[in-house]
């Protein structure tokens, strides 16, 4: 068994992986990339598993697709990611070393096992898909094929960029397979009670916040983004989960004239394109303003001034610090994921460019 896991876990094998699809170093360290394809693919695939995507992909399910599935993946991939990202701050495993090429730099200080794009892939993909067959009249058979396809990809990207070895992303899938096999059967259940309960707000936040507060911190001491990842995340699992429970208690919800199978609404090209302009500014807009704001009160209220402490080196050790900055994370990523579910649905309902089955979308 410490045969298979040291040769999945080897950078040669990584260094494999990379030199079949077309990466090569020769001279010199000198990098030649042979195939352009595979290159720019999975450059394209690792942006799959990052902040970009998942700001632009996540609000965008809202505006113009289906909040249903929608707060369902965030909360699997809130999960995922949680237990990923724990993972590595304990077991400690250090990316590949030389044979192995590292594509990337972003990341580098972090741990390798699991990959977390290997957990966040299938539990937005299989959640998805879990949910359309459910919703939508879909082809099974389709949405397998374009759920390998993007599973594959995006986790493959991490080998091809030097970032993982293949044992890390081995672990990785596997976990997520577990985690979805224990929480898709009982998602349902988690997300009515979230959005109908009267105290569930607090019950969430009491949850997520000693969740995050107990984030283990590596024994090595070394200052990672970890933590502060994790806790943009949850924030905005706990923002969406908000919006969507002051929209049930206001009455705003009602899905008692749903049937089912739905059509994916595409009718109106303008209010699609409206909605997602609009929505994606007030997105960044929320964001920036969360950040200034909670920032800059913190920083007031413990009398820290704001420059100096921005320029301090990160150290596991700065606790005040670090306070400040996981704190404006936390409320920035909630207050954007509030905006999201809530305050974007109340101007689209005012233009009158609101999708119909928004707020049936329970």
């Amino acid at each position: 068994m410490s045969k298979i896991w040291n040769y999945l876990n080897s950078p040669e094998l990584v260094y494999k992986v990379q030199n079949f699809f077309g990466l090569e170093r020769v001279k010199d360290d000198k990098i030649v990339i042979k195939n352009k394809f595979f290159y720019y693919l999975f450059i394209i695939g690792t942006e799959l598993g990052d902040e970009l995507f998942y700001g632009i992909f996540i609000p965008l399910c809202f505006f113009n697709l289906d909040g249903f599935i929608g707060r369902r993946f965030v909360f699997n991939w809130f999960i995922n990611m949680y237990v990923g990202q724990a993972l590595k701050e304990f077991f400690l495993e250090d990316r590949p070393k030389s044979p192995a090429i590292k594509m990337q730099k972003k990341f580098s200080n972090e741990y390798s096992l699991p990959s977390t794009h290997a957990m966040s892939s299938p539990s937005i993909a299989v959640t998805i898909v879990y949910y359309a067959l459910e919703r939508y009249d879909v082809n099974l058979a389709v949405c397998a094929v374009l759920t390998v396809i993007w599973i594959s990809i995006v986790s493959w990207s991490r080998v091809y960029l030097g970032m993982h070895s293949v044992l890390d992303l081995v672990l990785g899938f596997f976990l997520s397979a577990v985690l979805l096999t224990v929480i898709l059967p009982i998602t349902n259940t988690i997300e009515m009670f979230l959005a109908t309960n009267m105290f569930s707000p607090i019950i969430l936040l009491a949850v997520t916040v000693t969740a995050v507060v107990y984030f283990p911190i590596p024994s090595t001491r070394v200052f990672t983004r970890t933590k502060g990842d994790t806790i943009s995340i949850a924030g905005v699992f706990v923002g969406i989960e908000l919006g969507h429970w002051l929209n049930y208690q206001m009455g705003y919800l009602d899905d008692s004239q749903v049937i089912l199978p739905l059509s994916v609404e595409f009718n109106n090209i303008f209010s699609i394109i409206l909605r997602a302009v609009i929505g994606l500014a007030i997105a960044a807009g929320s964001e920036f303003i969360g950040k200034l704001v909670t920032y800059s009160a913190l920083c007031a209220y413990y009398g820290e001034d704001k420059k100096k402490l921005k320029e301090m080196p990160n150290s596991v050790d700065n606790n005040r610090k670090n306070f400040i900055d996981l704190t404006t994370n936390f409320l920035t990523y909630s207050f954007l994921g509030f905006c999201t579910l809530f305050l974007v649905h109340q101007i689209y309902s005012h233009l009158n460019i609101q999708r119909d089955s928004f707020y049936t979308e329970i």
